[in-house]
């Protein structure tokens, strides 16, 4: 071996020591967007050789995920733009009803029609907002190392979030990056609390002088949490014990839950990638989902679990997956004329819920279509399921109108039917059956729009949908699948308003149910106003503001059940309607940024204690702060 070799060797140790070690590591927010070109292939470079290059501040770097190698997303800055909203599950354009700490259990009020998956499931996520699903996982191509990094203290020592990207090329033509997010927060009330990890990393083999691409990815998600059920005495909140919070009691004391998984997945591309090329994947998954709670309070515990409490011992669920899937595809990708893939894919799932061990064989013969004529383009999908998932099928296929400065038209239907979950269909509670169904599949379609005009910076998506046999939650937690056509509507408006230094931002969310069995809000809607200028020479750039958020549940409340990890309905009360106010200011100095929130000003302005779920009351004020800091070297 050569002294090169063990020098680069040596290098390539001591950064992943530091990087692994690291408490301040942190990556850009999740969700934020960036324009998306086109790869073109550069003539001059040998065949296969993709040319991924965009100068930014000295910088060439797109990235793209293994999805779809030729949708290329080039570097933006989000920081100054997004970084106000430290809370992910608080994103100015999504809704979502949680348990007080920014990475708890959640739940979507923004209706997601067709979202079921395909392949048989263990479980529904209740962490999708903050879950970074290796298919998400970003490769980059670059000219020098990135790295990206932040640390947020949420109130005290034992609250904090880190996160931090990073990619490098090395000389032996493999690319490294790397992906890494940690939260630990305490919250108010007693037993309520949450740490959460997630971690990716990705080789990617580049192969210049060969057709041939390959990436080893591994990715991990890891959630521990604490519940305390809510508060069971809310006559407290006026009298003096409202200021010790972990005094006032609450319906659970020592119910926890772990929800983890890891995936390690090959991905080989033999060809041209932006022309005719072979895929091939094969990953390996392994995971479960526990909860424990095995201390009986005959007052509360019944009150909480409801008919899942049916042995005095307590409750305790335990459900493991191991998951093996092999993707095969035949493609020509990369904006031709005419692009399509045809391909097959089996996965293999066993199935452990602490008594039976269940295994599935799953087949699906896929195909994609695409035509692409200047500014139109048409693309259709299609999926059939064989075998565990014999009858379900997706189709999915929509035209894309781009009129460049004038509006981006698309228009689309799709068409899903799939099984239920496999913790929807039985649950085992402390080696007891707490329920046990026989599910049809579910048939859904959508007739789905979206409209956006640049001149105005106006966004508005349109989804029509029907549901047939859908699987829904009674209020006692547990599914049930309804026999009624539900039908509904979806309209989204995102409307900013610019003038000078003066910004406003609207989201506006709009549903219609004929019968609304999720009991999702009608209207919602989030405002943030804010000025943005720069100073000292135009070296600091300030942007200072709030964001208002507000919606009303149609009827009685939304209350959440940890034994399976799921939202359902109640009856048993009307929310108010919820307000929000937070205050945010961010400076940003070249490369550097810094944020601070005030969270919940009603809060601080008039004691006023706001629920977004039965039982569960959100977070008083609080001062939060930030930083950020880009690296290029």
């Amino acid at each position: 071996m050569s002294i090169t070799n063990k020098h680069i060797q040596l290098k390539t140790i001591i950064i992943f020591i530091l990087l692994l070690g690291s408490q301040l590591l942190v990556g850009q927010k999740p969700g934020a967007k960036s324009q998306e070109g086109s790869v073109k292939t550069d003539s001059t470079k040998k065949k296969g050789k993709v040319d991924f290059s965009i100068k930014n501040d000295s910088i060439r770097l797109k990235s793209f995920t293994l999805n779809d190698l030729n949708e290329l997303k080039p570097f933006s800055d989000t920081t100054l733009t997004g970084i106000e909203d430290w809370n992910i599950l608080n994103d100015f354009d999504e809704f979502n009803l949680y348990l007080g700490s920014p990475a708890s259990s959640h739940f979507d009020l923004v209706f997601q029609p067709c979202a079921d998956p395909f392949y048989t499931t263990m479980k529904r996520n209740q962490y999708a907002s903050i879950y970074n699903d290796i298919s998400d996982f970003e490769y980059n191509n670059l000219n020098r190392p990135f790295n990206d990094l932040a640390f947020a203290p949420l109130g005290t020592q034992n609250e904090f979030e880190a996160k931090a990207k990073f990619s490098r090329d090395f000389k032996e033509g493999i690319n490294i990056s790397l992906d890494f997010w940690r939260l630990k927060t305490d919250v108010e009330y007693q037993n309520q609390s949450l740490n959460s990890t997630s971690f990716g990393i990705g080789m990617w083999l580049k192969n210049p002088f060969k057709n041939v691409q390959s990436f080893l990815t591994f990715q991990s998600n890891n959630f521990n949490e604490d519940y305390n059920g809510g508060v069971s005495d809310t006559t407290l909140f006026n009298s003096e014990l409202l200021r010790f919070k972990v005094e006032i009691p609450v319906f659970l004391e020592n119910a926890s839950s772990r929800s983890q998984e890891y995936v390690v997945k090959l991905d080989n591309f033999i060809g041209n990638v932006s022309n005719w090329n072979v895929k091939h994947s094969i990953s390996y998954k392994s995971g479960y989902y526990k909860y424990a709670d095995q201390i009986t309070n005959e007052t509360t515990d019944t009150l909480f679990y409801q008919n899942l409490l049916i042995d005095n011992r307590g409750i305790r669920t335990f459900n493991q997956q191991k998951v093996v899937k092999n993707e095969f595809a035949f493609a020509r990708t990369g904006n031709h004329i005419v692009d399509l893939s045809l391909g097959a894919t089996h996965q293999y799932l066993m199935h452990n819920d602490d008594i039976n061990n269940q295994e599935y064989q799953d087949l699906s013969l896929d195909a994609k279509l695409a035509f692409n004529i200047s500014s139109f383009k048409v693309f259709s999908e299609a999926k059939l399921g064989l075998l565990d998932i014999s009858g379900n099928v997706l189709l999915n296929s929509f035209a894309n109108f781009d009129l460049g400065k004038i509006a981006n038209l698309r228009a689309g239907f799709k068409f899903q039917s799939n099984n239920a979950y496999l913790m929807d269909r039985s649950l085992l509670g402390t080696e007891l059956v707490l329920f046990q169904n026989e599910f049809d599949q579910t048939i859904q379609s959508t007739i789905y729009g979206k409209l956006e005009i640049p001149f105005t910076r106006t966004k508005v998506d349109f989804n029509s949908f029907l549901i047939n046999k859908g699987i829904f939650y009674g209020e006692s937690g547990i599914p049930f699948q309804s026999e009624e056509l539900v039908s509904g509507l979806r309209i989204s408006l995102n409307q900013p308003i610019r003038w000078k230094w003066f910004n406003l931002e609207n989201s506006i969310h709009y549903h219609q149910f004929d019968n609304n069995l999720l009991n999702i809000p009608l209207l919602m809607s989030k405002h943030k106003f804010y000025v943005q200028f720069k100073m000292f020479d135009k070296n600091l750039a300030l942007k200072i503001g709030a964001t208002y958020s507000q919606f009303q549940l149609e009827s009685g409340s939304i209350a959440f059940m940890p034994v399976n990890g799921v939202f359902y309905p109640t009856d048993n009360s009307t929310l108010d309607m919820y307000q929000n106010i937070d205050v945010f200011l961010v400076a940003k100095i070249q490369k550097f940024r810094l944020f601070t929130t005030l969270d919940n000003v009603l809060n601080l302005y008039d004691g006023r204690i706001i629920y977004m779920l039965e039982h569960v009351p959100t977070w008083d004020y609080k001062i939060r702060f930030g930083v950020r800091w880009i690296l290029f070297d």
